[in-house]
């Protein structure tokens, strides 16, 4: 009987819980990043999601995480949203992180890479600025026959014909300006 009530105890057992923490920290200065939003989630059921902001130290923590694979991303006004271990912006491959006996889950370091940004302003040929224009900065890795576009990122000009593209990966880029001057009438 004894035997009996120590084989259901154990099948009755809950799983085993883990934590993951770590810390959000700037990709280029290492310095930690706070009110950086942490997003966990399971990686057969991303919707499932929870959340966490950074304290003053960078530091996230999750508790009552069960055995299994999870996505981990943040993001931070200043800086694009990432995967963990993305080597560049917007390069759409990441890490998982593996919960689990035997692995490390609560010294994690989240490198978050900072973005580049493209200003300008645009001007006729009298240096009247040109409001209300679509930028296009087109990502173009290589060059010659091996020149592509391979990402597209789009700004407007404002009333001062000004225009800022945020969050760019880090390359070369063909600026594109399109659109016509629109006629004012004071």
């Amino acid at each position: 009987m004894t035997g009996l009530i120590l084989l259901l105890a154990f099948l009755w057992q809950a799983p085993p819980e883990f934590v993951v923490a770590g810390t959000v920290v700037h990709g280029t200065t290492g310095q930690p990043l706070a009110k950086a939003r942490v997003f966990f989630a399971p990686s057969e059921d991303r919707t499932k999601y929870r959340s966490v902001v950074t304290g003053a130290d960078g530091k996230f923590r999750f508790d009552g995480v069960k055995a299994g694979k999870y996505n981990l991303a943040v993001e931070k006004i200043g800086f694009a949203r990432q995967s963990f271990n993305e080597h560049s912006i917007y390069q759409r491959y990441s890490s998982a992180i593996v919960v689990g006996e035997g692995e490390d889950t609560e010294h994690i370091a989240f490198r978050l890479i900072p973005g580049a940004v493209i200003t300008g302003t645009v001007t006729d040929s009298n240096g009247e600025p040109i409001p209300g224009l679509t930028i296009f900065a087109m990502r173009t890795p290589g060059s010659g026959h091996r020149g592509r576009v391979q990402s597209t990122f789009r700004g407007y000009t404002n009333d001062l014909g000004r225009y800022r593209i945020p969050f760019l990966p880090a390359g070369q880029y063909l600026v594109l300006a399109t659109g016509s001057k629109r006629q004012y009438t004071v």
